[in-house]
């Protein structure tokens, strides 16, 4: 039986967004959910205790029907002010911000920085960047995904990559494997392949992701990490991968 502890929150998902409340005031600490005694996703937050500065979302639509336990390691009187929605809270006024730029793409929430994995398919472009959803400045990197049909007016996408076991999600590219090179094809349309590198335990390692929907939903390749390296980078070796190259 799953055992709860005085900082676990259990929500059963009917709504498509968590939205979490912030201070800057507080320090970070880790916030995870788990579904079925498994963990779901792990990341750092400033989960406001008080009135918070601001709120940030987690589109958890991929588990309607099924119950999230909370739990977090820091100043838990924030898991109250948790609440699910089908907006994310402050819609209404997004991109009416002062100081919001207009022309430039901006996130809906959280740090946004480096571009990666630029790419153009069949009349779109897609922008994946470095991003924290949780958080004005920089932790938990993932990719941010947006898609455009002028580069001018852009959708934003649910996290491509979010960090995980290995490490948080740095630099890479993306390419469209026509030829199924890598194998993951099923039919149409082809593999969008992300290959990206992944910070952490004290070293940096090469890995790849696959998306079979034009990038709107990606699966991490079971055999990651392509090239592994050792402590602080000093070596690297390679491991078996798929066959061929892209």
């Amino acid at each position: 039986m799953l055992q709860l502890h005085a900082a676990d929150l259990p929500i059963k998902i009917t709504k498509r967004y968590l939205n979490l409340p912030v201070s800057q005031a507080q320090q970070r600490s880790n916030m995870k959910f788990t579904v079925g005694g498994k963990k779901e996703r792990e990341f750092k937050i400033r989960l406001a205790s008080g009135e918070p500065e601001y709120w940030v979302f987690c589109d958890v639509s991929n588990l309607k029907g099924k119950t999230v336990t909370i739990s977090y390691e820091g100043d838990n009187a924030g898991l109250s002010k948790i609440y699910q929605d089908d907006k994310i809270a402050g819609q209404d006024s997004m991109y009416h911000e002062k100081n919001r730029p207009q022309f430039h793409f901006t996130t809906r929430r959280g740090w946004i920085n480096d571009p990666n994995g630029m790419i153009f398919y069949e009349g779109e472009y897609h922008l994946f960047y470095q991003h924290n959803p949780y958080e004005r400045e920089w932790e938990n990197m993932s990719w941010g995904h947006a898609v455009s049909k002028d580069m001018i007016h852009w959708q934003e996408l649910p996290v491509a990559l979010s960090p995980d076991d290995m490490g948080t999600m740095f630099s890479g590219s993306a390419v469209i494997d026509y030829n199924n090179t890598a194998g993951f094809n099923k039919g149409k349309p082809p593999a969008m392949i992300a290959t990206y590198t992944v910070d952490g335990h004290n070293k940096q390692v090469q890995c790849m992701a696959y998306s079979l929907d034009k990038g709107r939903t990606w699966t991490k390749y079971k055999g990651n990490p392509l090239i592994d390296s050792k402590e602080n980078g000093t070596a690297y070796k390679r491991r078996p991968t798929c066959s061929g190259s892209i």
